[in-house]
């Protein structure tokens, strides 16, 4: 069961991670704007 739970949050953190890459792409590409407007439309 310990395996398990193991795998589970390894593939939570690996999606965090994407997530994270994905953001820090856009503030070195400097596309935050597009960011702060669709946030805005929620």
């Amino acid at each position: 069961m310990k395996c398990a739970d193991n795998s589970s949050i390894v593939k939570r953190l690996n999606r965090i991670e994407g997530q994270i890459k994905g953001i820090k792409k856009m503030l070195e590409d400097d596309k935050t704007e597009i960011v702060m407007s669709s946030e805005n439309k929620l």
